[in-house]
């Protein structure tokens, strides 16, 4: 969320439960150092909980038997995933919205002569570590909470900058992949896909075809890492290495398609190829990259001791909603689909700036 201009940048950190950074952000502000200092996350855990916020009778479409035994969860100095339970859940957006108020007041944003910019991130994914999988009062419970939050962080806004002298841009963005499977009484296909098999038997695979070493580096997130030192050691020809490996992965289980970088850059790669090679960074992607099967889940087995559930795969279109509210900004209801790339160019026309280098559409008159 900082882009490319990005003085500073924060999360909560899985393992310490503090506000934290990297060097490649120079500027810490006193609100961030001082939160840590004072009311470090992880002194108040033991005794935070996250439980309905209405009467469990105010929540619609939820089994009777999570109204009679609503949901309770507890974030315990015992339990050693506890900080991304945490970060999962919405008493973390509360966390958010004091640091996002301490920023507006300690540094005076939007006080002073130069645009001040600032961008929140609030989490409303479906909370996965519910007892039975079924999370659906957490996600009720979530946005009610949410609702607000955003509450709080408008009027912290208007007593900073005054009513009306901001642009405030709120979209939402899809889901992570569900843990949850279908139901299997609908008969749709499913199964496992294990990204440390896959290496496994594509690194034997390459060894029958180039002789002994390891061929496979590494696996994230669908992409796949060849060794390139090897290949040039064996001096074989890495589009070559990379065509063997996608063939081959692609007559694996759960597999629905298979794209090498090669395919990618040159827009061959499945329905969207444009919009893939857009959204691909070259000096990081995988050499070959794998589609799974909708209905499959993902096992996060590459990593020893890794404790995240498995992800369903999903294939959809996933719209949003998106609000602006600023000074000439009149009160009116788009219905029409609006391609994300022309929320840029929006913004950027209200604050009176350049769009980005790379902006391919127009600016929505508003």
């Amino acid at each position: 969320m900082t882009g490319h201009a990005g003085n500073s940048g924060f999360w909560i950190n899985d393992h310490t439960g503090s506000w934290a950074t990297t060097t490649h952000y120079k500027d810490v502000p006193r609100s961030i150092s001082s939160r840590n200092y004072r009311r470090p996350i992880s002194t108040v855990l033991d005794t935070l909980k996250w439980e309905p916020l209405l009467t469990p009778a105010q929540y619609p479409d939820v089994p009777d038997y999570k109204r009679q035994y609503p949901f309770r969860h507890y974030f315990g100095r015992k339990d050693v995933d506890r900080y991304r339970q945490y970060k999962a859940s919405a008493k973390a957006n509360e966390e958010v919205t004091s640091i996002a108020e301490e920023y507006l007041s300690t540094m005076a944003l939007g006080t002073r002569g130069p645009v001040d910019m600032v961008n929140i991130g609030y989490t409303l994914s479906p909370y996965p570590y519910t007892a039975d999988g079924d999370n659906r009062m957490e996600t009720i419970d979530a946005y009610l909470r949410l609702d607000r939050d955003l509450a709080r962080l408008m009027k912290a806004i208007d007593h900073r900058t005054g009513a009306g002298n901001s642009l405030i841009f709120l979209a939402g963005y899809p889901a992570r992949p569900t843990s949850r499977r279908d139901d299997e009484k609908w008969g749709l296909p499913s199964g496992e896909f294990s990204p440390r098999k896959a290496i496994s038997l594509l690194n034997m695979y390459l060894i029958a075809l180039h002789g002994n070493g390891d061929w496979v580096t590494g696996y994230f997130n669908r992409n796949f890492y060849l060794n390139q030192r090897l290949i040039k050691e064996n001096r074989l020809d890495a589009s070559d290495v990379r065509a063997e490996a996608a063939e081959f992965l692609a007559r694996m289980s759960g597999v629905s398609g298979v794209y090498t970088i090669d395919d990618i850059i040159a827009s061959r790669a499945g329905d969207n190829a444009n919009e893939l090679k857009r959204n691909t960074l070259v000096k990081y992607a995988g050499d070959v990259v794998v589609n799974i099967t909708p209905g499959w889940s993902v096992t996060d087995d590459t990593v020893s001791g890794a404790v995240n559930a498995p992800q369903v795969a999903r294939e959809a279109f996933f719209p949003s909603t998106v609000i602006v509210m600023g000074p000439g900004v009149k009160p009116q209801t788009i219905d029409e689909k609006i391609d994300a790339r022309r929320i840029a160019p929006t913004v950027c026309r209200l604050l009176r700036i350049r769009s980005p280098g790379a902006a391919s559409l127009p600016a929505v008159r508003l």
